[in-house]
């Protein structure tokens, strides 16, 4: 086994340990979609396929061991498809405070406003941001495959 071989087993490993990351940061976005409201909990569907992905994605990196780049992809694709879904079947969250023009409030500052505007986006740019630890394994994976 050579250096470059050893490099290459390294950055897997530490690829592998990456996905954890994608673990929970998935339940953290669902902690963040509970706390305004509880309820949210059993309601939202955004909290059911944070929770669902994290589960998911839990149970396979305990199972598999993540050297078929195939697999992999399959399994990137699997996150993509989950999020695409959620998109499509709930759409954006809401955002967690509701700004009201109509009542001639004093604004909290433009920049408070526009992070409250953008939160909902942010929260779909993190789910498909959680799933690079996914795309390196796809790629490291494939490494790994040609030195067998």
């Amino acid at each position: 086994m050579g250096i470059s071989s050893k490099i290459k087993r390294y950055r897997f490993e530490d690829t592998r340990r990456l996905i954890r990351g994608t673990i929970f940061g998935n339940l953290i976005l669902a902690i963040i979609l509970i706390l305004p409201n509880i309820n949210n909990l059993w309601e939202s569907t955004h909290v059911h396929m944070c929770l669902i992905t994290a589960v998911g994605v839990f149970v396979v990196n305990r199972i598999y061991d993540w050297k078929s780049s195939r697999a992999n992809l399959v399994i990137l694709g699997l996150y993509l498809l989950l999020v695409f879904l959620e998109y499509m079947i709930a759409g954006l969250p809401s955002a967690p405070v509701q700004i009201d023009v109509n009542n001639h409030r004093i604004s909290k500052g433009i920049m408070f406003d526009l992070v409250v505007i953008i939160l909902p986006a942010l929260y779909l740019a993190a789910r498909i941001f959680l799933s690079i630890s996914l795309l390196w394994i796809v790629k490291y994976s494939s490494d790994v495959e040609e030195e067998m």
